[in-house]
């Protein structure tokens, strides 16, 4: 028999917490329970869950837990791992929302009373098949993307000659079958709104990140093929999350676009050392914005050379193209 994942349940309420162990506990024997503040990041750390369970009778009080999580925690953002909250009620539209955005993975009604008996196991089951897909896929280096299109596949060692090690190899296909996904990084959901209306004719998925810290939060669960990232940020700067996302190995090689109401030579070369391979310039202009993400991500799937505008740091703003949709 295969062991049980581990499953890390954080509440501020130790009697929630006991009561979910308890009726969970003829399926799931591997649930750690963490009820102290004081040690629910460290306890992250070291138990290094396949399944994080949050039972807050708040969604924001769940929000806190996690942005903490990746703000002082070393695993956080690289850990490979599902998040399902459980929620009021009267807060199903807002959680509803936030899974959608990808910063929960899941969620089940627990308050004012549990929805029906299998509904939790089952959301457990759900979140647990899915992170070990998520576990399986390796992050190949961009050299493997060189030669168009390739699957990312892992030969396991029972599959390989004796002496062989493990290795991940390209695949070669035809097309690409799902849409690639553009990951923007701004506090402003105007913005958001107004670049998904500006790409609704291209073959891209937009995703959105409020901050930082959500961000850091969605990366690990749905890995983009573009970064869109806005310079100023609440509670931190486009720069600084730039050079955090390039320090972790399974990200460093996502190309980031920096998005800038500024084009001085002092802020162009800020982004340009952060790791950023491009920027846009606000007002952005539709046509602008495509061309550009069309060329940084043909570079990419052609061995990692990709234009950039960075040579000059006297940046006109375009006016090649219409202005985004403003609604």
């Amino acid at each position: 028999m295969s062991p049980q994942p581990v499953i890390l349940l954080v509440t501020d309420h130790a009697a929630d917490g006991k009561r979910i162990v308890a009726r969970l506990s003829g399926e799931y024997s591997t649930i750690t329970l963490s009820t102290d503040p004081r040690e629910w990041v460290r306890d992250f750390e070291v138990i290094r869950p396949a399944l994080l369970i949050l039972a807050f009778r708040s969604v924001e009080k769940a929000e806190r837990y996690c942005r903490e999580l990746f703000r002082q925690g070393v695993r956080g953002a690289t850990h490979p791992h599902q998040t399902l909250v459980l929620c009021q009620q009267a807060e199903l539209p807002e959680v509803y929302t936030l899974c959608k955005r990808g910063f929960f993975d899941d969620f089940a009604i627990y308050w004012p009373k549990p929805q029906e008996a299998l509904r939790l196991p089952m959301a457990i089951h759900n979140c647990l098949r899915r992170n070990t897909r998520l576990t399986m896929i390796p992050v190949p280096p961009i050299q493997t993307l060189a030669q168009g299109w390739t699957e990312r596949t892992e030969l396991h060692a029972e599959d390989l000659p004796v002496g062989s090690a493990p290795t991940t190899v390209p695949v070669p296909v035809l097309s690409r079958q799902t849409p690639e996904i553009i990951l923007l990084v701004d506090d402003d959901g105007l913005q958001f709104h107004q670049i998904t209306l500006a790409l609704a004719q291209s073959s891209y998925e937009v995703i959105y990140a409020a901050s930082g810290i959500e961000a850091l939060t969605i990366l690990h669960k749905r890995r983009p093929d573009l970064i869109l990232m806005d310079i100023n940020l609440p509670g931190s700067n486009g720069i600084s999350l730039t050079r955090r996302i390039k320090a972790i190995p399974n990200y460093s090689t996502i190309p980031i676009v920096m998005v800038t109401g500024e084009s001085e030579g002092n802020v162009v070369e800020e982004c340009l050392d952060a790791g950023a391979v491009d920027f846009l310039v606000k007002p952005i202009q539709k046509a602008t914005l495509v061309a550009k993400l069309h060329a940084v991500l043909e570079g990419v799937r052609h061995g990692g050379e990709v234009p950039s505008d960075f040579g000059d740091s006297r940046i006109q703003r375009s006016e090649f193209g219409s202005a985004l949709p403003s609604n």
